[in-house]
């Protein structure tokens, strides 16, 4: 199913591997969370990157969406279908990410984007 669904998007995952989220977020300037839980892990987790981690919606200042939920809770209310829940992800996934890059350039533009700091520098 999730394939599926990604392969409409034009996404292929047949070469994706699991990866350690530290790994993931190693080194990163800014870390942007789906939602509250996967932030709380971070914090939690690796609290040495928690005053780089927000959640992408507070970032890109989206109203609409503060949270990215999964594909079996919307945050909004029921949904009906497994592939509805994936196609909400999506176009939430892609809105916030739109967001969150017209604020990174602008912030860039005006020189305000920096390294956020970690406990670990």
């Amino acid at each position: 199913m999730t394939r599926q669904i990604l392969a409409q998007q034009g996404l292929n995952i047949d070469d994706h591997k699991i990866t350690n989220l530290e790994d993931v977020i190693k080194g990163a300037d800014l870390i942007l969370a789906t939602d509250q839980d996967v932030l709380d892990t971070i914090r939690n987790d690796f609290s040495h990157y928690a005053g780089r981690a927000m959640l992408a919606g507070e970032y890109a200042g989206s109203k609409m969406y503060k949270e990215v939920h999964g594909p079996h809770w919307s945050g909004r209310g029921p949904i009906k279908s497994e592939v509805e829940g994936y196609k909400r992800m999506i176009v939430e996934i892609k809105y916030l990410t739109r967001k969150a890059v017209k604020r990174m350039i602008a912030e860039r533009e005006e020189g305000k984007l920096s390294r956020r700091k970690s406990s670990e520098e």
